[in-house]
């Protein structure tokens, strides 16, 4: 745990340190105005977890105890802030004044505090009533608000302008959704209590569903929230990239309308002439300018000295046009850089007699491309360090559905032994009535242990079946379609008996794939899992699953279909994508971990329409393995 709550509360500060360093205050993007505020939070977040740290290596204190449900509540009354200024802000001005709008105004906080001050002062556990109550009102809310003002503010003022990039797409909603998590992770999920709700949903309960602590899960949410963030945040470089095009822009238009410094030297003479705007590129009034070649040399920068007056001198040679780019210092001691440019005039002998030419101030172009360069320099890394951020977010992705198939299978186990357990129940009761009436044989015995026995073996079996199928085999093979197909059923077969479902395998029985067949049957059962809950929840009378085998080509044709209904016209483009579900109680990830299975894992294919009756899937996956599945 005490590394959990060292990178948890590292995550929240990167986050604020992210926010501190990206921050542009010049931005016209008002988010810049409130990003304060989540930095705050994050702070603060941060040291509260350093101090479970703490709390965790070296042992708690009273005064850290006390202290801590005030740094949690203060975080989040940052956060709830922010939301709540971020969902505002994303709002069109007319829904702002109108009664939605107004519900996010500040009176939100006198119930907020209310309840929380109360619930504490009459608690007989003070304490842990405010961490709770922090968690709550505040913490549920806040993040709630910021992860859906991130994604509505990237929908209002981003999307539809020229700073619309994949990067602050990406960034907006994945803070949205790594926000919106967390409240429910943070918020919902609280220390132990003796009341409704925290006597149910707990820490301690959470841990003991899903062998997880929440600790884990919040800090996952925190990095990810703050890599979300630094990519949101790259708004502001873009922005500036399109700060500097426009000065490029102006800075053409001005050369051309002769809004430039302007120079001309007399060589016979040495009488150097600038302009009103040369006065001003130097920092200089004009009574302070000798007016000569060595008067304009010495404000060069010393290290230029030389590099520039070779050029002019090659240009007085007749070797090429004078051109160049150098530094100047101001008596201020600031730099500035100059791009020069020139034309030289002869007399009919070829000795120069005058040469003009411009200065323009390219500073601002100088700093613009050194920012370039070093965001080019780390370019490649954050690509490698995003890319291995998504492998790891697939990964729990993967764990995530994976569980949920594991609840799924721990109710069909229950389904699997009720009848056995009847049967040993009544075999017992016989045993027992014919001592008791002395008709107890020894041949009624052995049948009686006999079919108490076949039970017990029939529950191992199905005990078996389970631990089979979450084996955590990554060994890519060849194995039966049918195999597979009937170590899934045999999952739910109970649960298809007594709901009268009726499950047909027809087609090629002996096709062979490749690929993990625990990960393929997990592919499997989800579908069938979720043709068999359409069945239920649409009260279907006469339910039917129908399974064919096929191939076509180097591929194997696993089509699934019921007679639900089919999949609503509106989810029907969602369905893959994760966290979308159309069941009460989903995760949302079963069908979009099925997808990245058979299109990442096993180079394959998964589609669905909808039939006259039901929902149809089809799943496409090589029959042998391709060069590309034999290397990963």
């Amino acid at each position: 745990m005490d590394i959990i709550f060292l990178f948890y509360g590292l995550a929240f500060l990167v986050m604020g340190l992210v926010i501190i360093i990206l921050r542009n205050n010049e931005s016209s993007l008002k988010l810049t105005d409130i990003l304060w505020l989540l930095a705050a939070f994050g702070f603060t977040h941060g040291l509260l977890e350093w101090t479970d740290l703490w709390r965790i290596v070296r042992g708690d204190n009273a005064g850290l105890a006390a202290t801590r449900p005030a740094i949690l509540l203060i975080s989040y009354l940052f956060l709830f802030e922010f939301g709540r200024r971020l969902v505002l802000m994303s709002l069109s001005a007319d829904t702002r004044v109108k009664p939605a709008g107004k519900l996010l105004g500040t009176w939100l906080y006198a119930p907020l505090l209310g309840l929380i001050i109360v619930g504490t002062a009459i608690s007989d556990q003070p304490v842990l009533t405010m961490t709770i109550g922090s968690r709550y009102f505040a913490g549920f809310f806040g993040s709630s608000l910021a992860g859906v003002g991130f994604i509505l503010y990237w929908r209002n003022h981003i999307k539809s302008t020229s700073l619309n990039h994949r990067m602050t797409r990406i960034g907006s909603q994945v803070a949205g959704g790594a926000f919106i998590a967390y409240a429910i992770l943070g918020g919902l999920v609280v220390p132990r209590a003796d009341w409704f709700p925290a006597s149910v949903i707990n820490q301690e309960t959470f841990l003991e569903i899903f062998h997880v602590p929440v600790q884990l899960l919040r800090a996952i949410c925190a990095m990810s929230a703050a890599v979300s963030i630094w990519g949101l945040l790259r708004v502001f470089h873009l922005e500036a990239l399109q700060r500097f095009s426009a000065n490029e822009d102006r800075l053409h238009l001005a050369t051309t309308a002769g809004n430039i410094g302007i120079w001309d030297w007399d060589i016979v003479n040495n009488e150097l002439i600038f302009d009103d705007s040369m006065y001003a590129l130097y920092g200089i009034h004009k009574e302070e300018f000798g007016g000569a070649y060595d008067a304009w040399s010495r404000m060069l920068h010393p290290d230029d000295c030389k590099f520039t007056e070779e050029e002019v001198q090659a240009a007085l040679r007749g070797e090429r046009e004078y051109t160049a780019n150098f530094r100047i210092l101001h008596q201020d001691g600031t730099i500035r850089h100059i791009k020069a440019s020139s034309k030289t005039f002869r007399d009919p002998h070829g000795t120069p007699i005058r040469m003009i030419g411009t200065n323009v101030d390219i500073t601002e172009l100088k700093q613009a491309e050194e920012q370039l360069r070093l965001f080019n320099e780390t370019l490649e890394q954050q690509v490698i360090e995003q890319t291995r951020q998504n492998i790891e977010q697939e990964r729990l992705l993967i764990e995530q559905s994976r569980r949920a198939v594991m609840g799924e299978m721990i109710r069909n186990i229950a389904h699997q032994w009720r009848q056995p357990l009847n049967t040993v129940g009544l075999v017992v009761q016989n045993i027992s009535d014919d001592f008791r009436g002395n008709r107890l044989t020894e041949e009624g015995l052995d049948k009686d242990v006999d079919t108490a026995m076949r039970c017990v073996k029939n529950m191992s079996t199905t005990i078996d079946d389970f631990r089979n199928f979450f084996r955590p085999d990554k060994t890519k093979s060849l194995f039966k379609l049918k195999l597979a197909i009937d170590e899934s059923l045999s999952l739910i077969e109970a649960t298809l008996k007594n709901n009268a479902i009726k499950v047909s395998l027809s087609g090629n029985l002996e096709l062979q794939a490749f690929g993990q067949i625990n990960e393929f049957s997990q592919v499997i059962l989800n579908l069938l899992t979720n043709a068999k809950d359409a069945l239920i929840d649409n009260k279907v009378p006469y339910g039917k699953i129908e399974i064919e085998l096929g191939s076509t080509g180097h591929a194997g044709i696993i089509v699934i279909r019921d007679n639900a209904g089919g999949i609503p016209e509106a989810a029907m483009e969602k369905i893959f994508e994760p966290y979308f579900t159309t069941k009460i109680s989903g995760s949302g990830v079963g069908l979009y971990m099925s997808k990245i299975i058979i299109e990442k894992h096993m180079s394959g294919s998964i589609t669905f329409r909808n039939m006259k009756d039901g929902a149809e899937f089809t799943v496409g996956i090589p029959l042998m393995p391709s060069d590309e599945m034999k290397l990963e």
